[in-house]
C-alpha cells in the first residue's frame, strides 16, 4: 500500500524523499533554489534528531524567502522538539497570526499543551486539528502534530489512528516518527512498533528501486 502510494508520488522528488526518510544530499537543489534547499536541508537534520540545526536551516529559508509560507509555518517544530518552549510559542503565533485557520499550526498549539501538561485542551485542540481541511500544507503533517498532541495527553488510540493516517496518505516516514520526542509514550506500545517495522520495509524497498543514499 505505502510502496504503491509513493511510487505515484516519488516526482515531488525532494519532497519525496523526506516523506519516505530518505537523507540524500541537496546539492543539485542548492544551485536550482536556494531557500528550498535551505528547508530540505532543515527537515533533513529534524528527522535525525539535530533540532538546533534543523531551526538554523529553517530561519536561513525565511531569511532568503521572506514570504515563503512553507517556512513560517514549519518554523516552530524544531524549537518545540528542543523544549524551547518560549521561542516556540512566539512562532506559532506568528504562524497563526499570518495564516489564521490553518490546521498545521493548530496541531502545534496542541502539542505545546499537551508539553505543558494541559492535557484536556491539548486533546481538544488535536480533535479541532484533525477534523480539519483547511491547510495550506500537506495535511498528512497536520496528523503528524495531531498524533504527538494525543501521545503527549495518554491517548494512544488516537495517536495510533493519526499515525496510520500519515503512512497511508503520505508521510510514511519511520525516522521522523522514531525520532520525534512528542511521541515517546507510544514506544512500548505494540502497534506502534508494528507500524514502524511496515514502513522501515517500505523505505527499504523504496530506497533500493530508486537507488536512494540512506
Amino acid at each position: 500500500m505505502y510502496a504503491i502510494e509513493f511510487r505515484l508520488e516519488f516526482r515531488a522528488k525532494y519532497a519525496g524523499q523526506f516523506w519516505i526518510g530518505a537523507e540524500q544530499d541537496a546539492i543539485e537543489l542548492q544551485a536550482a533554489n536556494p531557500a528550498l534547499s535551505s528547508m530540505h536541508r532543515g527537515s533533513i537534520a529534524l528527522q535525525r534528531g539535530d533540532y538546533d540545526l534543523c531551526s538554523e536551516f529553517y530561519r536561513r529559508a525565511l531569511e532568503l524567502e521572506p514570504n515563503s509560507v512553507l517556512s513560517h509555518l514549519t518554523a516552530p517544530l524544531p524549537l518545540l522538539y528542543a523544549g524551547r518552549l518560549g521561542d516556540a510559542r512566539s512562532a506559532i503565533a506568528r504562524a497563526r497570526q499570518l495564516f489564521p485557520g490553518e490546521s498545521f499550526s493548530l496541531g502545534m498549539t496542541a502539542i505545546l499543551a499537551g508539553i505543558e501538561g494541559d492535557q484536556k485542551r491539548a486533546e481538544t485542540l488535536a480533535d479541532e486539528a484533525a477534523q480539519s481541511t483547511h491547510s495550506l500544507t500537506h495535511t498528512h503533517h497536520t496528523w503528524h502534530s495531531c498524533a504527538a498532541a494525543y501521545a503527549l495527553c495518554d491517548k494512544p488510540d488516537k495517536a495510533i489512528h493519526e499515525l496510520e493516517r500519515c503512512a497511508a496518505m503520505g508521510l510514511p516516514n519511520y525516522r521522523l516518527f522514531e525520532r520525534d520526542p512528542s511521541l515517546q509514550s507510544l514506544r512500548k506500545d505494540a502497534r506502534f512498533g508494528e507500524l514502524m517495522t511496515r514502513l522501515r520495509r517500505e523505505h527499504d524497498s523504496i530506497r533500493d528501486e530508486f537507488g536512494l543514499d540512506d
